[in-house]
């Protein structure tokens, strides 16, 4: 379970109305409110199939394509361009830990982020840098906690950033961090549907960086299942519905 500081509210909130079934149940009501004239019954149509298209496989792959747009790298361009290091995006913490003895630890997210960069630590034997997330009064940031995380499986981790509140701040807080370390190429590990921002900020902070995504959204395949919808499918679809529009509003305020 994740908690929400009171400054986050506003940006869930605007989270879970842009993306279905929020954005669906709000065409849905103004197509209510104007039922009798044809912009209502439209509306209605709308939210009607965006809620049953995006809650389906089939949904999911085609915001997949739009978004996930890099490959996983393979061993022969890791060996060509010879990076030093792998450095990690967190996404998250979980503060609300009893199993832990209230230990904060990564989210699913930043683990899942994290099992890939160690992957890709055993096959290269390079160092981590772990980059995100500001400390706040009732844990470390999360940086640190991913730190504590690797540490217990003996993975180096060569320095951390945990000044960083966002993908912007992370690229450049990287952007100073890496050549007082000796660093001139990284291997960047975060969600595939992250990747492509990601790597846009990267590029403007000149960071020369090597696309490493996790967790691809993959196929929905040729069955007829791929049609039928199902909640799983619906909350992948938000996420990246979200995403692309974090790539939107990143494209208008940094201009990547």
């Amino acid at each position: 379970m994740e908690y929400l500081s009171p400054a986050s509210v506003p940006r869930a909130i605007l989270k879970l109305l842009a993306a279905p079934p929020g954005s669906s149940f709000i065409l849905l009501l103004i197509g209510l409110v104007f039922i009798r004239i044809w912009v209502g019954k439209l509306s209605v149509l709308a939210g009607m199939f965006s809620l049953y298209f995006f809650a389906t496989p089939m949904g999911v792959q085609w915001l997949a394509g739009k978004i996930e747009t890099f490959p996983v790298p393979t061993d022969e361009q890791i060996t060509l361009e010879n990076p030093q290091v792998i450095v990690v995006l967190t996404g998250g913490k979980k503060e609300f830990t009893p199993e832990y003895g209230g230990i904060a630890t990564p989210s699913i997210e930043t683990r899942t982020r994290l099992d890939y960069a160690t992957y890709l630590h055993h096959k290269t034997g390079l160092p981590l840098i772990i980059s995100g997330g500001l400390a706040d009064n009732n844990s470390p940031s999360e940086a640190e906690i991913a730190r504590s995380w690797l540490h217990k499986q003996e993975i180096p981790v060569m320095v951390i950033d945990e000044a960083s509140r966002n993908t912007w701040e992370s690229g450049r807080n990287l952007a100073e961090l890496l050549p007082q370390v000796g660093v001139s190429k990284i291997i960047l590990v975060t969600h595939s549907y992250h990747m492509k921002r990601s790597m846009s900020v990267m590029q403007s902070f000149d960071i020369a960086a090597i696309a490493a995504p996790t967790n691809p959204s993959g196929k929905a395949g040729n069955s007829v299942k791929k049609w039928i919808p199902n909640a799983g499918a619906l909350k992948h679809s938000a996420v990246l519905i979200n995403e692309y529009l974090g790539n939107q509003w990143y494209e208008m305020k940094y201009a990547l």
